[in-house]
């Protein structure tokens, strides 16, 4: 008898002060566990933990019902234990509440989330679609620079080819030219050879008629040495003669 009465003095004032403190720790310890979760699963995460604390509530409950049980045999305390038991049902009601507003609570939370979440994928998307259009919009600048470029290449080759074009005639023209000159210069040059080649005839013509000639006057010299000495000899033998 004492030692169920001893249990019964520990059972009360559990059930009037630790009711508050249970219900307080219960509630931090499911925050606790819902700030650790995923916004996406945190409803879906939080099931599990909220069904095992109810068992242990049970547990606790039934546990309690067990020593009210027990106490309710000691004479004198039918009160005592109507207090007991209406304490427990109210902690029962109110652990339930607790739990119905935490899931309230955490219910609105996964709304809020789900809207900012909402809010934030339409943002992102966007976010998204304006890189995508200034992508596009470089993409399509580049297409055009592009296609600039390109058309300015194609001009600097056609110049560069009519430029190499013109070179090239002109390089033909110019060697045309001098093969021009050069045939001329081959003319020229021939007929100067061919010119020598007159005058040096002619000189050797005019070479031999000087030679010729000079032979001529030397004969005819000869010819009046000899007929001059004969009539020097005449002269002289004519006076000799009239000496005597």
């Amino acid at each position: 008898m004492r030692r169920q009465f001893w249990r019964f003095k520990l059972a009360v004032p559990f059930l009037r002060a630790e009711k508050e403190q249970l219900v307080l720790c219960i509630l931090i310890q499911l925050l606790i566990t819902f700030a650790r979760m995923t916004p996406d699963k945190r409803l879906n995460q939080l099931e599990p933990i909220v069904a095992d604390v109810l068992q242990k509530v049970d547990r606790l409950i039934e546990g309690n019902g067990q020593i009210i049980n027990e106490v309710s045999k000691i004479p004198g305390i039918e009160k005592k234990v109507n207090v007991i038991a209406t304490g427990l049902a109210e902690l029962t009601i109110d652990v339930q509440e607790g739990f119905a507003n935490i899931r309230q609570e955490i219910s609105q939370v996964d709304d809020k989330i789900s809207r900012v979440d909402e809010n934030i994928r339409q943002e992102i998307s966007k976010v998204d679609n304006k890189i995508s259009r200034v992508d596009e919009n470089i993409r399509q600048e580049l297409s055009r620079v592009d296609d600039k470029i390109s058309r300015v290449d194609e001009s600097i080759r056609q110049e560069i080819s009519r430029v190499d074009d013109k070179i090239s005639r002109i390089d033909e023209n110019i060697r045309e030219e001098i093969s021009r000159v050069d045939d001329k210069i081959s003319r020229v040059d021939e007929n100067i050879r061919q010119e020598i080649s007159r005058v040096d005839n002619n000189i050797s013509r005019v070479d031999e008629n000087i030679r010729q000639e000079i032979s001529k006057v030397d004969g005819k010299v000869d010819d009046l040495r000899f007929e001059m000495n004969q009539r020097f000899d005449q002269l002289v033998t004519l006076i000799q003669g009239r000496l005597k």
